[in-house]
Parts: C-alpha cells; structure tokens; sequence
C-alpha cells in the first residue's frame, strides 16, 4: 500500500471517530475537523519527492491498518503506573490510556491559585469565547497531513495553563501509554501548554506501551510562552518496538521567555519528530538537546526548523545519536535568521556513533542567514568509538562489551546535563543503558 492507497484507510477512521462522537460537539469543532479532513483529503501524504520527507519513507507505517480507540477497559495498575514514573518528586500527573485519561491513577487535584491542568476534552465542549480563541489558536498551525489527521481525530490530551507571575513548584508529568489488545489503534493526543508573561513551570511528557502494544501514536503538541516565562520540557518516547510514533511540536516564543528543552528517542519501530520554534520577541532563547538510540530495523527521525524573526534572541541545539544494528537515522535541522533579526546567536550541532557497518544517519544541519550581525555555527559529526579509549579500558581488566557500552552511556549522557528534575535523568540512563 503507498501513500494514494493508504488516504482511504484514514479517511474511514475519520468516519468511525465521528460516529463514535455523534453530535454533542460545538459547532466550530465540526467545522474545524471538516476543514483539517477537507485538507487532508486533497493533499494526501508526503512522499520521498518533497525535500521535509526526503529521507524518511512511509512505506512502512503506511502498510499497517489502525483502528480509532474507544474508552478502554483498564489493566493498568498503580505498580505499573509506578514504573514509568521518571522522577522521585511527587509530580502533578496525568495518566492516558489507549487515548483516554485515567483519573483513578491521575493526580492532578489541590493545585496551587493561577494553574490549570487537565484534560483538553472538558475545553472541547466549552462554549466559551475565551476557551474557544484559545483553542483555535491550539488548531492554527495544521500544515501537514499527520497534522490534519491528527485535528479530526483528536479526543483528549493535555490543557496546561500558568497565570502570569506564577512559578509552579512542582513538575508536570503526562504519561502516555497503551495496552496490548488484537486491534492496533490511531491514538491522537493534542496538548496545549499557555504560559502567561512572567510564568515558570517544567512539564515531562513519556510516551510508553504495555508489552505487546502495536499503536500509532500521532500526537500535536502547542506550546505558547509570554513575555518573561519560562519553561523546562523534557520529553521521553519509549514505546514497544513494534509501535510508531511522529510528534509535532510548535513553539512560540514572546520577549525574553525561556524554553529548555530534552527529546529523548529510544523506542519505537518508526518514529519521527517535528519542531518548529519561532522566537518572536527580543531576547527570547531556546536551547534544545536531543538523544536517539536505534537498533535493528529502526528508523528515528528528528527535524528542527527554528526561526529567529526579531533581534537579538538565541538558540543553541545538540543532539547525539547512537546507532546500531541494520538501523537508520536522520537529523534534519534549519536555523533561519531574517533580514531583521540583528544581533542573533544561533548554534547548531549533531554528532553521530555508528556502531555497526550496517547502520546509515542522514544528517543536514542547515543554516539561513539573511542578516549581517549574527554569531552562528553549525557542524555534525559520524564516527565510530575511540580505539584508545576502548585500548585504556580494556587494560583496566573491563571486557570488550562493557568497555562499548560505558563510552555509549558516556557519550549519551551528555545530553541531560543539567536536568533540574530529580531523578529523570537518572531513569532515562537506565533506559538507555538497556537500550544499549
């Protein structure tokens, strides 16, 4: 099945996720989901021939056939939950299942003045002119056909909303997950982040599967940041290895705000993720590192577009890969700095182990520069371990094996230097150490 034959297949999920909603939807949200499948249908998929999909071919998610998710009959235990914790603090939590909140092992109850943090389904049937702009604004960004399935799809996700001035003491925590079951499913979480000027908060988000689990999740993620805010986002993808995954993420940034993000890549068949910052006021800055790990037969996917479209901000992006087996990889990043956009700092690198003849990375670190102030930078590297540093542990009595996977984790842990969450960056070593 190519990419023409496999529309019908989404354009019949469409239908059933509509027959299973019936009509209590407001009338906007129809109109929007009509619009997005409208799109959806005249576009299509993206092939190979367009350069933002030139390394990533979809033939292998394409071939499988999904079903859009009813509300589940748990098998999901506080142990089970327990064990996708990534931090030891007592975080604000949110659990979904198969596409669906659990509230029985969600704690998002007693927040502090000025937080909201719930579910994106409870703001799906306001009729708020308040609730409403916000939401169309959480819509506004669709312009690609995961996008466009995603907003006529989308049940629920994560509505997160900081005051202005107000710092959250505590992280949020979103965990993501999926049971095994005879039907693969579409899962579409939709999550919109609004930080008032002045805001503070750090949010987690791990995408994880039961054993057995075969999903696709195609998740869209809105992030807004005011004047002044700041925000930590650390994201973990650890799905099952016979699951997809593609996320997209759209950052906004206003003066002076702060985004300090980690993406962490380790599971999955086939995964891609999409980010698309736009520094929009002076003095904002993003600073982004990114790890992914891919053994036999994996694909990892990550493409970067950040836009510095006014003076003076900064944005700094690392991100490592680790390959083994028969596996693929692409890094696909793009630092545009506009005419206008003087006095601009922008630094862009990737560095790449290849551990196995048979493993390829297709790297672009790409820089647009219309401005003449600028400072900028961009480089990548592929390589293979070092022979001396192997030869020195070796010497110390280490076996060939562990000697490989201590320069790995070495390498790897680069990345989550200077996490201020206890305890994740220790859970996403485990992780990696047993990915490795």
């Amino acid at each position: 099945m190519n990419a023409n034959d496999a529309v019908p297949h989404y354009l019949q999920l469409a239908a059933q996720s509509r027959s299973q909603r019936g009509a209590e939807e407001p009338r906007w949200l129809e109109e929007k989901r009509a619009w997005a499948l409208a799109s959806f249908t005249a576009g299509g998929f993206p092939t190979r021939k367009q350069e933002g999909w030139r390394y990533t071919s979809l033939d292998k998610l394409l071939t499988q056939t999904f079903a859009t998710p009813r509300e589940p009959v748990y098998r999901l235990s506080q142990k089970s939950i327990n064990s996708l914790r990534t931090t030891d603090v007592e975080a604000i939590r949110l659990v979904f299942c198969d596409g669906h909140l659990v509230e029985p092992l969600s704690n998002i109850n007693n927040l502090p003045d000025g937080i909201v943090v719930g579910r994106l389904r409870d703001r799906l049937a306001s009729s708020s002119k308040r609730v409403t702009e916000q939401l169309d604004r959480l819509f506004a960004n669709d312009n690609e056909a995961f996008d466009y399935i995603n907003t006529t799809l989308a049940e629920d996700g994560l509505w997160l909303e900081v005051a202005a001035n107000v710092s959250l003491d505590r992280p949020i925590e979103v965990i993501y997950t999926s049971q095994q079951r005879d039907t693969a499913l579409l899962l579409a979480p939709r999550n919109l982040v609004i930080m008032h000027p002045g805001a503070q908060a750090t949010l987690i988000e791990h995408y994880s599967s039961l054993p057995g689990s075969n999903d696709f999740t195609n998740s869209v993620t809105e992030i807004s940041l005011g004047a002044d805010a700041k925000l930590e986002h650390y994201r973990l993808q650890n799905e099952g290895m016979q699951t997809f995954h593609k996320s997209k993420l759209n950052i906004r940034q206003a003066g002076n705000s702060r985004y300090r993000g980690i993406a962490v890549n380790l599971g999955a068949s086939w995964a891609r993720t999409d980010y698309n910052v736009r520094l929009e006021g002076e003095q904002a800055s993003c600073e982004l590192n990114g790890l992914y790990i891919t053994t036999d037969q994996q694909l990892s996917d990550f493409h970067l577009d950040i836009d510095h479209v006014v003076p003076g901000c900064r944005s700094d992006e690392h991100f490592k890969g680790i390959l083994l087996g028969a596996s693929r990889a692409v890094f696909d990043g793009r630092v545009r700095v506009a005419p206008d956009a003087q006095k601009t700092e922008a630094h862009l690198k990737n560095d790449n182990l290849l551990l196995s003849r048979n493993a390829e990375i297709d790297t672009k670190p790409l820089l647009e520069i219309f401005a003449d102030d600028v400072q900028c930078s961009h480089g990548t590297t592929v390589g293979q371990l070092d022979d001396e540093q192997l030869f020195y542990l070796r010497s110390r009595g280490i076996d060939e094996q562990h000697a490989r996977s201590m320069l790995c984790h070495g390498f790897a842990r680069e990345v989550l230097v200077g996490c201020s969450v206890p305890g994740f960056a220790d859970y996403v070593s485990n992780a990696i150490q047993n990915r490795i």
